[in-house]
């Protein structure tokens, strides 16, 4: 009978507990396999989310280089643009791709990454807004000092996107490119 199966179950309701743990702590150890996302499935959604995020890019870098002119004149309108493009650039993230294949924490870890870069592009769009705001005229110095905080953020939320992209290859075994040629002080 029941008393006679393997692994002790006799029927119990508190048996049935220790058995189904018993199941699935076997089960993500054979999900832990580096087999869950290939590398070129990895390296096609890092592809990807650069992709989405170039044109916020290239809108900061050229409003960068507008307000090294200093003339707010020519600054504001490129600010302007890249706080449009960015915020356009954050409601494309909504379309990366996490790749079926993506398993458990690579899973989890490719959608934590999603939503970092999405944030970042958030940031970068709330950032260029408090120029476009302290170019306009507003040169209070909590709407400057807001300015300087919120582009901070957005450099700091740009890394932890990257970091992010990292921390997932990392749990599916598999290698990250994304950060070379950034330094760290390590």
């Amino acid at each position: 009978g029941a008393a006679s199966q393997p692994g002790g179950l006799e029927g119990l309701p508190q048996d049935r507990p220790a058995a189904s743990a018993e199941k699935h702590n076997r089960a993500p150890a054979e999900k832990a396999a580096p087999a869950n996302i290939t590398q070129a499935e990895f390296d096609a959604v890092w592809t990807q989310a650069t992709q989405l995020m170039a044109p916020c890019d290239r809108a900061v870098d050229s409003a960068t280089t507008a307000l090294q002119s200093g003339n707010a004149y020519t600054a504001y309108p490129a600010v302007q643009r890249a706080e449009q493009t960015c915020g356009s650039v954050s409601l494309d993230m909504f379309d990366l791709d996490i790749p079926r294949s993506a398993k458990g924490e690579v899973r989890e870890k490719l959608k934590e990454a999603k939503d970092r870069c999405q944030s970042a592009m958030t940031q970068k769009q709330i950032a260029m807004k408090g120029i476009a705001r302290v170019l306009d005229g507003d040169a209070r110095p909590s709407a400057v000092s807001a300015a300087q905080e919120d582009a901070e953020r957005a450099q700091a939320m740009v890394l932890g996107c990257a970091v992010s992209f990292m921390s997932a290859a990392q749990a599916g075994g598999l290698n990250f490119a994304g950060m070379e040629g950034t330094t760290t002080n390590e």
